[in-house]
């Protein structure tokens, strides 16, 4: 009787078989990340390739990329520079939390990334008098 191939994810694993690309890019950034947390991030990456498909893994790869580069303060992202030169004009109350809010949607969702830069334009111009609505 021959051996059935392996059918499921955790057969797979069994194997030892780490030769997707997808299992090969978690097997490099075990051995580059050094975040805190990152070792969660790693297991969550390592489960989206077998339970969410490619844009699932993309997405929480981006993460991981981005969290690892704001760790070392590598703010060269086009995000990170539009968000850093909008920082130097901020002074209404609570800035400082959208903020911290924005770059973590920078790190997993641009499209509310965009949002919240929108929202923060918004709260300074009105901190300052502003009430017009030009976008």
């Amino acid at each position: 009787m021959e051996e059935e191939a392996a059918t499921t994810s955790a057969d797979w694993i069994g194997l030892g078989d780490r030769s997707h690309p997808n299992l090969r890019h978690v097997d490099i950034l075990k051995k580059k990340l050094t975040y805190e947390g990152h070792e969660n991030d790693l297991k969550e990456l390592e489960k989206a390739h077998f339970t969410k498909g490619g844009l699932g893994f993309k997405n929480i790869l981006h993460r991981i990329r981005e969290t690892e580069k704001l760790s070392k303060g590598d703010r060269s992202h086009p995000n990170l520079v539009r968000l850093d030169k909008l920082m130097k004009k901020l002074t209404y109350d609570g800035w400082r939390d959208d903020v911290q809010e924005a770059e973590k949607e920078h790190q997993s969702n641009n499209i509310i990334f965009d949002v919240k830069i929108k929202l923060i334009e918004r709260k300074q111009k009105i901190s300052v008098g502003d009430r017009s609505d030009e976008d």
